[in-house]
């Protein structure tokens, strides 16, 4: 039983690492110089910007499908804003990740754009030859994306990574961990066609590739992250945790039996459980030194 519970622990991405003394330091500085009422405020209001960007997004009015695709600039712009601000995001990442790369926001700013409507405008010249709305636009545009992107990188950076072997290393490994959330794009929907072709028995059983597909890539992302324990949980809350939800919604959706539905929620409940019990044992067998 004891190696067993090795063996279940080893997999357990929570368990690994430790808080840099620095990140504690700042933690005990603001919990002892921030108010509940601002910390809450804060809470409350940081998802606020993306949700606005998202309904003015959404909000913009566009032609009908069977207009085809000239028609439908409208929609084409839209998806260039998404993927300048998804690219961004990226970019944002790798600045954080990666501070001696020295990436500054005008050049963030630049490669965004410039990958962003260079994917559209591949986008769009498939739409024209296979035909309008794209099937699998996101699937179809992200190779292409991923050229781009790769190409303004290099044209950039490529002396400083060619001459910094250091450096070239992590910028590696970082694109390992920015491939974990893209290989999700792939992975997800076969998932999900295979789910909604079962029986309600087998969906049953199927449903727990939903869990196995979540811990490899949280693990998958640990690994490549190292020693950037401090950086980890949200690197993994918002390219593994926000993924797995968005689809756990869409087999909830497809279920053909209310058991399937309960056993996904018993399943997300008790990785929940886990998680927090871990990290209550952690918090309970450590100590802050306070000079």
């Amino acid at each position: 039983m004891r190696q067993l519970y090795k063996f279940c622990t080893s997999f357990q991405v929570e368990l690994r690492g430790h808080y840099s003394a620095q990140r504690i330091e700042s933690l005990n500085k603001y919990w002892h110089s921030t108010s509940n009422l601002r910390a809450l405020l804060i809470t409350a209001m940081s998802p606020l910007p993306c949700l606005i960007i998202i309904a003015i997004v959404d909000c913009v009015p566009l032609a009908p499908p069977e207009a085809g695709s000239r028609a439908n600039w409208v929609f084409w712009g839209r998806d260039c804003v998404s993927i300048a601000l998804m690219t961004r995001v990226v970019l944002e990442e790798i600045r954080i990740v990666v501070p001696c790369l020295h990436m500054t926001p005008t050049q963030a700013n630049m490669i965004s754009i410039i990958s962003s409507t260079t994917t559209i405008a591949f986008m769009i010249m498939l739409a024209n030859s296979i035909g309008f709305p794209l099937p699998f636009a996101l699937v179809v545009g992200i190779p292409g994306w991923a050229v781009v992107v790769v190409g303004n990188f290099a044209f950039c950076f490529g002396r400083a990574l060619r001459q910094n072997e250091v450096l070239r290393r992590k910028v590696i490994n970082f694109i390992s961990v920015i491939n974990c959330p893209v290989i999700l794009v792939f992975v997800y929907p076969v998932y999900l066609y295979g789910f909604a072709h079962l029986e309600s028995f087998t969906q049953s059983i199927y449903v727990g590739l939903l869990t196995f597909i979540k811990l490899s890539a949280r693990n998958w992302m640990s690994y490549f992250l190292g020693t950037k324990f401090d950086l980890m949980s949200q690197m993994m809350i918002f390219n593994v945790d926000v993924f797995n939800v968005v689809y756990v919604s869409s087999s909830v959706q497809n279920s053909k039996s209310i058991v399937t539905t309960f056993i996904m929620i018993a399943l997300d409940a008790v990785l929940a459980y886990v998680s927090t019990s871990d990290v209550g044992s952690l918090m309970r067998t450590s100590s802050y030194y306070q000079p």
